[in-house]
Formats: C-alpha cells, structure tokens, sequence
C-alpha cells in the first residue's frame, strides 16, 4: 500500500547495503527525469531492470526568472509518485534521488523537495556540481582505463558543465561551470544572429572558465 511504502522510505537509503542488492535511482535533470531500477550482483556488474526517461523540462524558464514554475513541480512531482509505485513493485528497499542544476539554481528547490517527501515518501537530493562530477567519475573509472595518467573529464547536462581532472585515484580538481544546453536553448529564445551569435555566446562561456584551479590537479 501506499502507507507502507512511504514508511519504507522514511530512513535515508544505506550507502552500503551489501551485494546482490536490488537498487533504485532517479536523476531529475533539467530536461528530464531519468529512473532506473538494476539488479547489482558487484559494484560494476549490474542488470537493467526498469529504464525510462521522462521529458520533464524544470528548468524551462527557471534560468530566467530563478524559480521553478507551479506546472514544472507539479510534473515532477506526478512522475516521483510513479516512480515511487514502480520502486514497490520491484520492491526496491535502496534508493538514491538526486536533482541537478535546475533545482539547484531555483529559488523555491525546497519547495519541490518538500512537496515530493510529503506525496511519495521518497527523499530527493538537491546535490552540487562537484556531487555531480563525483558520480560521474565512478561511472567512468567502472568502464574506462584511467590508470596513473592525468585525463579530461568533461559532462555537459542541460544547465551546468563539470569539468575535471582525474586519475585512476581520484578527482584531482574541478570547476562546475553555468553551461548547459537547455540554457543555450533559453538564451537564443527570441535572438537573432545566427552562427555569429552562437559563436559569441560560446566565447562569452569559454571565457569565463577558471583553467587555473583546473591546472592544480595537472
């Protein structure tokens, strides 16, 4: 029912639950939401067993005008309330929600967060660009080499870029820029100028990257 699966989210997911385990996760991005539910027999071999995208646009207007619209809550929070009756179905005990840049940015975050706990009973995580390039690392380390030599990473998302260096070992260092193609999109709304224009906007960003701090982790 839907009590009993509200107090089973009550506590927060256990980071280390033990494998097999059965886990669940939400990624609400600017342009959309994405769930998926696997099967983990080790921290690197996993089966698919529910996988879906929902095109919920948070951040459509909220890099103008600083807050997520009562429309865009709304859809998310409907979408959280089906992902909350899939997770019991497949009864998921381990979960993990995050939200990136367009809550994160967004005056009234806690607003969503709330009315998301209260309907569902799931915990949604507000996290940081350095959060989001963490995770991003442990899925590229699981599937990439990366050895002792210094590499690139870069992940372009719908309001923010992370770029970092990294290792084998560790993130080195990282900067979290305000990039992102949703607010490319919001930017051009209504402008004219075509390649040249794009051109500019795309300098203006470059330009304002701190390749110093980048440079300590070299």
């Amino acid at each position: 029912s839907e009590t009993r699966v509200q107090e089973k989210r009550s506590a927060p997911p256990d980071p280390s639950p033990g494998f097999p385990v059965r886990v669940g996760v939400v990624d609400m991005g600017s342009n959309a939401i994405r769930f998926v539910v696997a099967d983990f027999i080790a921290p690197t071999t996993w089966t698919p067993l529910v996988s879906e995208r929902v095109p919920v646009r948070l951040a459509e207007h909220s890099f103008e005008t600083g807050i997520l619209s009562d429309e865009a809550i709304e859809a998310a929070v409907n979408v959280m309330e089906r992902f909350r009756d899939v997770l019991a179905e497949h009864d998921v005990r381990h979960y993990r929600a995050v939200a990136t840049s367009a809550v994160r940015e967004s005056a009234n975050r806690r607003s969503l967060v709330r009315n998301v706990r209260q309907r569902t009973g799931l915990r949604l995580e507000v996290i940081s660009g350095a959060e989001e390039a963490r995770l991003v690392y442990g899925a590229v380390r699981s599937r990439v080499p990366l050895e002792d030599e210094p590499w690139i990473m870069a992940d372009l998302g719908g309001g923010s870029l992370e770029i970092a260096i990294v290792d084998g070992e560790a993130i080195r260092s990282i900067e979290s820029c305000a990039i992102g193609t949703v607010r490319l999109l919001e930017e051009f709304k209504g402008e004219t100028g075509g390649q040249d224009r794009i051109r500019k906007l795309l300098d203006e960003y470059v330009s304002g990257l701190r390749f110093d701090s980048l440079k300590e982790g070299l």
